[in-house]
């Protein structure tokens, strides 16, 4: 499967973290004034924070960014647009809200093609 954010294509295995970290529902406990305990729930529908991470561990690269992909996704964060998400792991509704990468070769003048890896933060919407 493509993995895309907002229809630009990007690397197979990044990595999508966040899913499972939090609960999808918000829950409120208060006390009556008789002493009983009054429980309400609420299914959260949007606001689950996601990562999509292209990472270096030792020697192995897991994933990357071009200096291109970069270019367009940070358009999308400054744009603040809903865009679509496509992971292995699913489909999602999401907001782009930080980009934070850094050129893998460490090059003083790096082209659009040179290969990025870091963290694109998104939020659920």
């Amino acid at each position: 499967m493509t993995v895309s954010i907002g229809g630009i294509t990007l690397s197979d295995d990044l990595r999508l973290s966040g899913i499972k970290n939090q609960s999808l529902a918000l829950m409120s406990v208060r006390r009556t004034m008789g002493g009983r305990v009054v429980i309400q729930t609420l299914r959260m529908e949007a606001g689950r924070p996601l990562t999509l991470e292209a990472f270096r561990d030792g020697n192995a690269v897991y994933g990357h960014f071009t200096g291109s992909q970069i270019d367009q996704i940070c358009a999308l964060r400054d744009a603040s647009t809903e865009v679509t998400l496509v992971h292995h792991l699913g489909t999602f509704q999401v907001i782009v809200t930080a980009v934070d990468v850094e050129d893998i070769k460490g090059v003083a003048d790096p082209a659009s093609t040179d290969e990025y890896s870091g963290t694109i933060t998104l939020i659920e919407v």
